[in-house]
């Protein structure tokens, strides 16, 4: 199903299953058909809505840097079109971001969040913050900036210890789908490197909110899950035995319940 945004901008989102709405948004290099698995696992208790994220798949790329607004007025875009009451979230990786960043600036649309490893880079202290994100900064963006996709991804996945995940699934960095999904990344990461909710932000953001990580996932994205967890009032942080960054896709089930679970509780505690 097709959308638009205020200015005019085509927006592709998909439905299944009925119940309360769950907004699912995909992380960098993918789109609204990554989040199958956890829909197929959900949609018998939940009106389940994927979409693609700016820039992505059946949107137009993106020739400029988006933001953090500009992602979150596509998600209301969407939100709109599907209902008129609040909904539960879940974002996976810089998804996590913007449904962050969407309840930020919408936050009577939200009943409640489930990010998994958001991809919040600006959450370390400078004086802390791990070499890997200069190198993204520094060496991996501009990769995609000037066109080589396949090495900014390979590079991508090894700096988030994903390497052997990838080779095990038989995936290929420099498949046509591969390259063709990366395109909008040198205009998308730029936000997750560079933005995290500010004090205002987090004062909106009161809504029950689960963090997801996987025990296998690198330090450099648990660490972020830490500091989101101490940051926001209304959070707590689940670790999933087995797990590393691509759970959502290799563990469809267990994110799936970890997601009810969570959302169950905290219906019983606003009834």
């Amino acid at each position: 199903m097709i959308t638009q945004t205020s200015d005019g901008k085509d927006v592709y989102f998909n439905i299944q299953g009925s119940g309360p709405e769950i907004l699912f948004i995909h992380g960098a290099g993918s789109d609204a058909d990554t989040m199958i698995p956890l829909v197929l696992e959900l949609s018998g208790n939940y009106r389940c809505i994927s979409m693609d994220r700016l820039g992505y798949r059946r949107w137009t790329h993106l020739s400029r840097d988006t933001t953090i607004g500009e992602q979150s007025d596509a998600v209301e875009a969407v939100r709109k079109a599907c209902t008129s009451d609040p909904v539960w979230m879940f974002g996976h990786s810089s998804g996590g971001n913007v449904a962050l960043g969407y309840a930020s600036l919408f936050p009577s649309n939200v009943r409640g969040l489930v990010v998994m490893e958001p991809a919040l880079y600006a959450l370390y202290p400078p004086e802390t913050a791990p070499p890997s994100i200069g190198r993204m900064k520094n060496e991996i963006n501009p990769m995609f900036r000037r066109g080589d996709i396949g090495e900014g991804i390979e590079s991508f996945f090894e700096l988030l210890e994903l390497a052997e995940t990838i080779k095990e699934l038989g995936w290929s960095p420099s498949s046509t789908d591969a390259l063709e999904s990366w395109l909008p990344f040198a205009h998308d990461h730029p936000f997750a490197l560079e933005w995290c909710p500010s004090e205002s932000d987090v004062r909106r953001l009161t809504h029950p909110t689960l963090v997801l990580e996987g025990d296998r996932t690198t330090p450099l994205l648990r660490d972020i899950c830490r500091l989101l967890t101490e940051m926001l009032p209304d959070t707590r942080l689940t670790t999933m035995t087995g797990c590393d960054h691509l759970a959502p896709v290799l563990r469809p089930m267990l994110v799936a319940e970890k997601i009810s679970e969570f959302i169950a509780k905290a219906a019983m505690r606003s009834s």
